[in-house]
């Protein structure tokens, strides 16, 4: 246990070093930055390769995880920021030098938060709480956290179903609309459980991102005054924004990762494929390699965490990729047919105040979720209780 706290502490210091070399990179000119690329990857790799023993240190809190996430987090800003985006901390013609404090800035923030590259509907805080303020409410909103996971989530997962088995998570299990297709036996136990897993994913992973960010908040902005509290807005948007994959993913998910990505997918679009810059052909390699990275980064962590078939999380996110495709181009041809019926344009219109066509979205989210999410988790609970 004692070797175990060490090299966890020695991998918060390694993610420390590696985050402190490129806030000094930041303050170096363009062309000297290349020599920093390697400096700033191999602690990020060494804290990496050592989040096991934070878990270990720190048993049943799931940190190696979460820490694991945010190096990678960390490192994708940064190459993305220093290499990409070429960021100049103070673009004036009498630059301050060696401001590593406006370095900090851009690191812990990769969505580039009030500054003119934020991202596209950056969420704001729209007043600007005291320091006091700002930490009651996110202490109520932990306490909140924790009266919902004990009073509702535990009773209804594992409580309402259990007992529950390995059976429950077989690969036949995994299948249920081709199981209905077949004329198969389909419970209304299975059926109920896939329900509550179409959604319950979402609960569980934006709660310990709440979390953390909460912390984070916490210490930046009250303890050690890096920050002012309206810096740290909520990490999650509104689920009520979230009736189509599109908007679930780009209103209601965070968004910490999406910069970066997006700027790796328009550097491989214009100098690998040298597509147009706005065309189609570019929104799909964009968009495709968002979804990738994202999947690839989830693989790895949890491959790196001892979870099985780390496989399933790229291929789920994938899957969300395409199924996102299918919903853009099925949206398109859609609003060009209605183009083409003034009629239809008119019940349209009423459909649209009514909330039918939110109705619908939500349903096709919820379909898909409870079609897909089963796929990437049940074969590694599966997995998981058979080791």
């Amino acid at each position: 246990m004692a070797m175990s706290l060490l090299r966890g502490i020695a991998s918060v210091i390694a993610c420390l070093l590696s985050s402190l070399i490129s806030c000094v990179a930041l303050n170096i000119s363009q062309p000297y930055r290349i020599y920093f690329l390697l400096p700033i990857l191999v602690p990020a790799a060494l804290s990496f390769f050592t989040i096991n023993d934070i878990n270990v240190a720190l048993p049943g809190l799931g940190l190696g995880s979460v820490w694991g996430h945010a190096g990678f987090i960390q490192v994708a800003n940064m190459i993305s920021v220093l290499y990409i985006e070429q960021w100049v901390l103070h673009p004036t013609t009498h630059p301050k030098p060696w401001d590593l404090h406006a370095a900090y800035k851009i690191w812990s923030n990769p969505q580039l938060l009030h500054t003119p590259r934020a991202i596209p509907g950056a969420p704001m805080m729209r007043t600007r709480p005291s320091r006091t303020a700002f930490l009651i409410r996110r202490l109520a909103e932990l306490l909140i956290l924790f009266l919902v996971a004990r009073y509702m989530m535990v009773p209804l997962l594992p409580g309402a179903f259990a007992p529950l088995t390995v059976a429950d998570f077989s690969a036949t299990k995994q299948s249920y609309v081709r199981r209905l297709l077949m004329g198969s036996a389909i419970t209304v136990r299975e059926t109920l459980l896939r329900c509550v897993f179409a959604v319950h994913w979402i609960w569980s992973n934006s709660a310990v991102l709440h979390l953390a960010q909460t912390f984070a908040a916490i210490l930046f902005s009250c303890v050690l005054r890096w920050d002012e509290p309206w810096e740290w807005p909520p990490l999650f948007g509104n689920p009520a924004e979230a009736y189509t994959l599109r908007y679930f993913w780009s209103r209601f998910w965070h968004r910490l990762v999406y910069r970066p990505y997006k700027n790796y997918g328009l550097w491989v679009s214009r100098r690998v494929f040298r597509f147009p810059p706005g065309g189609t052909w570019e929104k799909i390699v964009v968009l495709s390699l968002v979804f990738f990275l994202s999947g690839a980064v989830h693989s790895l962590v949890s491959w790196q965490t001892g979870r099985c078939e780390v496989w399933r999380d790229a291929l789920w996110f994938s899957m969300n990729g395409g199924a996102t495709m299918i919903e853009m181009v099925a949206t398109n041809c859609w609003t060009a047919y209605l183009g083409r019926n003034k009629m239809l344009m008119e019940w349209s219109r009423v459909a649209e105040r009514w909330g039918v066509y939110k109705a619908i979205g939500f349903l096709w989210v919820f379909a898909f979720m409870f079609w897909s999410v089963p796929k990437w988790e049940y074969g590694k609970i599966y997995c998981a209780a058979r080791a």
